[in-house]
Protein backbone atom coordinates (compact mmCIF):
# COMPACT_ATOMS: atom_id res chain seq x y z
CA UNK A 1 0.00 0.00 0.00
CA UNK A 2 1.04 3.63 -0.90
CA UNK A 3 2.50 5.50 1.89
CA UNK A 4 0.82 9.03 0.49
CA UNK A 5 -1.91 9.60 -2.30
CA UNK A 6 -4.26 11.79 -4.29
CA UNK A 7 -7.84 11.77 -2.62
CA UNK A 8 -9.99 13.03 -5.58
CA UNK A 9 -12.43 15.22 -3.91
CA UNK A 10 -16.24 15.66 -4.95
CA UNK A 11 -17.91 18.09 -7.41
CA UNK A 12 -17.61 21.50 -5.57
CA UNK A 13 -14.48 20.46 -3.61
CA UNK A 14 -11.29 22.56 -3.58
CA UNK A 15 -8.65 19.95 -5.27
CA UNK A 16 -7.26 16.75 -4.67
CA UNK A 17 -5.59 16.28 -1.70
CA UNK A 18 -2.12 14.77 -0.66
CA UNK A 19 -1.94 12.21 2.08
CA UNK A 20 1.46 10.89 3.62
CA UNK A 21 1.93 9.16 7.03
CA UNK A 22 4.52 8.94 9.52
CA UNK A 23 7.85 7.71 8.75
CA UNK A 24 7.31 7.85 4.85
CA UNK A 25 8.96 10.51 3.42
CA UNK A 26 7.28 13.60 1.98
CA UNK A 27 6.00 13.84 -1.36
CA UNK A 28 5.72 17.71 -1.69
CA UNK A 29 7.39 21.05 0.45
CA UNK A 30 4.41 22.45 2.32
CA UNK A 31 2.19 23.27 5.13
CA UNK A 32 0.94 19.37 6.82
CA UNK A 33 -1.76 19.39 9.31
CA UNK A 34 -2.34 15.76 11.20
CA UNK A 35 -5.68 14.43 11.23
CA UNK A 36 -6.44 15.43 14.45
CA UNK A 37 -9.18 18.28 15.44
CA UNK A 38 -7.09 21.66 15.98
CA UNK A 39 -3.79 20.41 15.22
CA UNK A 40 -1.57 22.99 13.63
CA UNK A 41 0.19 22.76 10.60
CA UNK A 42 3.47 21.60 10.26
CA UNK A 43 6.09 22.59 7.75
CA UNK A 44 7.84 19.40 6.08
CA UNK A 45 10.24 19.49 3.26
CA UNK A 46 9.72 17.34 0.30
CA UNK A 47 11.94 13.83 0.86
CA UNK A 48 12.36 14.21 4.85
CA UNK A 49 10.73 12.19 6.62
CA UNK A 50 6.90 12.77 8.28
CA UNK A 51 6.79 13.44 11.59
CA UNK A 52 4.90 11.90 14.52
CA UNK A 53 2.53 14.03 16.53
CA UNK A 54 2.52 13.38 19.73
CA UNK A 55 4.76 10.89 19.76
CA UNK A 56 2.09 8.44 17.82
CA UNK A 57 1.70 8.06 14.00
CA UNK A 58 -0.79 10.02 12.04
CA UNK A 59 -2.05 10.51 8.21
CA UNK A 60 -0.85 13.83 7.59
CA UNK A 61 -2.72 15.91 4.73
CA UNK A 62 -0.97 18.96 2.53
CA UNK A 63 -3.10 22.21 3.60
CA UNK A 64 -0.60 24.74 1.47
CA UNK A 65 1.78 23.26 -1.16
CA UNK A 66 4.72 25.44 -1.23
CA UNK A 67 4.41 26.09 -4.83
CA UNK A 68 1.78 27.92 -4.33
CA UNK A 69 2.80 30.67 -1.93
Amino acid sequence: MDNFNRNHQEPGGCRDSLVACTGSPCPANGWWQPHEPLAEATFVFEGTIMPSHHDASTEWTLVEDADRL
